[in-house]
């Protein structure tokens, strides 16, 4: 018989924020769940977060953070160099914009601490297996997710955390909390060239999903088909507190309802 899976709170893209465990979730259908347990899934450009905030281990900022510059179906979007000719301009501005975004959020600055440094080092987790699209060199084309983790390695004083190349994680709180790097199906250790492929419109590869590891989203539901369970594509850029657009030459938050329009 299977074990049944391990309730967690699931942050869906554009989601994120400070999370103290356990912590009771009240869903729309007001029933409630006990966790003590974060993570996210679905990752390829997009940047999964797990960041301890004090020496306690029980207070983290958990996220999956979105930064997009054009129409979320088309790869290319997700890659400034292929559309902006002044990409470094446009990364630079991502990486400021993430960590404005971290400064001015009131709940790390009420929990963060400095001094756990040494906690982030050991428990952080960073998620995000497309840094790059295509072969290292003088070609190079940095996704979005690289500002992003940028941002994060800066805020955070984790210059040197590995980046994890799973499509996501689950991470229990506590010193010796359980964690899982969600892989692919394939079971390959997969690389920024895996993904290029999507510049050209081929399918995303094959994820495994957080039950695999025995975990499931207690808040899944309220997502319907949206739930964690790979999304093949946006049609529509992910809105919430950590979703950012370039609009207008500048980079904005798009922190409305996630998915709002399909949901109604």
């Amino acid at each position: 018989m299977s074990k049944t899976p391990i309730k967690y709170l699931h942050l869906y893209p554009g989601q994120g924020g400070v999370q103290i465990f356990p912590q009771t979730v009240k869903l729309n259908n007001d029933t409630e769940h006990v966790v003590n347990a974060a993570g996210t899934s679905s990752c390829i450009t997009t940047v999964g977060v797990f960041m301890p905030m004090d020496d306690k281990t029980n207070k983290y900022f958990v996220a999956h953070i979105v930064a997009i510059v054009g129409a979320p179906h088309d790869m290319r979007a997700w890659c400034p160099a292929v559309l902006h000719p002044t990409e470094n301009l446009v990364s630079d501005a991502l990486k400021d914009a993430v960590i404005t975004a971290l400064k001015e959020d009131p709940m790390i600055k009420q929990h963060y601490q400095k001094v756990a440094k040494a906690a982030r080092e050991k428990h952080g987790i960073i998620v995000c297996p497309a840094v790059t699209l295509g072969k290292d060199g003088p070609d190079t084309k940095y996704t979005t997710g690289h500002d992003i983790i940028r941002a994060i390695r800066e805020f955070f004083e984790v210059p040197a955390l590995t980046i994890s190349g799973g499509h996501g994680f689950c991470r229990e709180g506590g010193e010796d909390g359980e964690v899982h790097l969600f892989g692919w199906k394939s079971g390959d250790n997969l690389t920024s060239m895996d993904f290029r492929p999507m510049l050209d419109g081929r399918a995303r590869p094959g994820e495994k999903q957080p039950e695999t590891y025995g975990w499931r989203p207690c808040n899944e539901d309220e997502r319907g088909e949206n739930s964690g369970r790979g999304i093949k594509q946006f049609a529509e850029v992910p809105r919430g507190p950590w979703s950012f657009v370039y609009r207008d030459g500048k980079w904005q938050r798009n922190d409305a309802a996630l998915f709002e329009d399909q949901e109604a």
